[in-house]
């Protein structure tokens, strides 16, 4: 039989969906030698995986990335929601889920297309990346002067955290990951009662967990979720949108050409594109045991084949709870790209990709950066 493709190498490639493809028509659920992981290539297999409690998103031995480890950066991932199980998730979780629940999304598209245009106007070279920290740092209450510094600091931490990243990277990350401590801190102080800081702080200690450090923490989680995956999106969004000539004028505040495009694209060329679960105890998922130990690739794009749903947000206990925030945010920024006449005019073929394991985003000029 002829070894199977490699599903990480795939997510920076044209055609993603056919690896996914092959992968599933070997089975639900293969042995990967080459990564040493199992890997979850189907709708059915994703969701048991994502849906077991011995299906964890750390190692149990290992519950902090070692080269974070004692670290400020270690700190802040060590309380991240997305990065934790049992109790204290779902505690973290809840208050999230409200905090964010309790937000406008009225507020949200106007700070979207506020930020897209002022951004524009200043030529920014990754407005991909740009707009959604920005808005999610206003909404946050951090000052305009203050979040281009904030987004440069998220963009650093990202990729200090990143499963790829290097010595130089996670060095930077992790002086990153302290001065975005000390600025959410210093901001949760200052921060009006309407401010998301404020809403996290009421929501924690609702959710029966008075631990400023982790509102800070997952405050500063909520912008990294937001600086690759929302990158991806909407560079994804435009990579389809520049090869459409039907949506050129936008009526109403949010376009419903453009929210189809962007749900579409989410559901097809998603920007994360796979995650991973560490095996806490001996398993059984679709009729295979899996020993403790283990880790499995689980292949999110893969089980968007054949779904009606976008699986680019998680699914089960660590679905993203921002999901109609970052719906609304691609949704108002690429309806005033289109408003701007801002829209690439062509692609180069063949599209380029950041180098990433996980997060599918396009090699944009202007958008995403230029290729190195």
């Amino acid at each position: 039989m002829l070894p199977l493709p490699d599903p990480v190498d795939a997510v920076t490639t044209g055609q993603p969906a056919c690896v996914y493809a092959g992968l599933a028509s070997r089975g639900a659920l293969l042995w990967h030698e080459g990564r040493r992981a199992w890997i979850a290539t189907r709708e059915e297999s994703v969701q048991a995986v994502l849906d077991h409690p011995g299906c964890r998103v750390r190692p149990v031995n290992q519950p902090v990335p070692m080269a974070l480890a004692g670290t400020v950066a270690g700190d802040v991932f060590g309380r991240l929601v997305r990065m934790n199980d049992g109790e204290v998730h779902r505690q973290a979780k809840e208050a999230i889920v409200a905090a964010l629940d309790s937000i406008d999304l009225a507020e949200v598209r106007a700070l979207t297309r506020q930020w897209t245009t002022r951004l524009l106007a200043g030529h920014s070279t990754h407005l991909a990346f740009d707009v959604p920290v920005h808005v999610m740092g206003a909404l946050l209450g951090i000052p305009d002067d203050r979040l281009p510094e904030l987004t440069s600091l998220t963009g650093s931490f990202a990729g200090g955290i990143a499963p790829n990243a290097s010595t130089a990277a996670i060095a930077k990350g992790i002086d990153a990951a302290g001065r975005l401590v000390a600025e959410c801190s210093e901001r949760l102080h200052l921060a009006q009662a309407e401010s998301l800081l404020r809403r996290f702080n009421t929501a924690f200690a609702r959710a029966g967990l008075d631990d400023r450090d982790a509102v800070i923490a997952n405050a500063i989680g909520l912008l990294v979720q937001t600086h690759d995956a929302m990158a991806g999106l909407i560079g994804n969004a435009i990579v389809h949108l520049a090869t459409r000539t039907d949506v050129t004028e936008v009526e109403c505040p949010v376009s419903p050409q453009v929210m189809a495009i962007v749900r579409q694209v989410s559901r097809r060329d998603p920007s994360i594109q796979n995650t991973r679960r560490f095996v806490a105890d001996d398993v059984t998922i679709d009729g295979l045991s899996i020993p403790a130990g283990a880790s499995i690739l689980v292949l999110l794009a893969g089980a968007n084949d054949d779904s009606t749903e976008s699986w680019e947000f998680g699914y089960g206990r660590h679905a993203c709870p921002g999901q109609a925030i970052a719906i609304a945010i691609a949704d108002a920024c690429l309806e005033t790209l289109i408003a701007e006449g801002a829209l690439p005019a062509a692609i180069l073929s063949p599209m380029a990709f950041q180098d990433s394991p996980n997060a599918r985003i396009p090699v944009l000029d202007g958008f995403t950066g230029t290729a190195q």
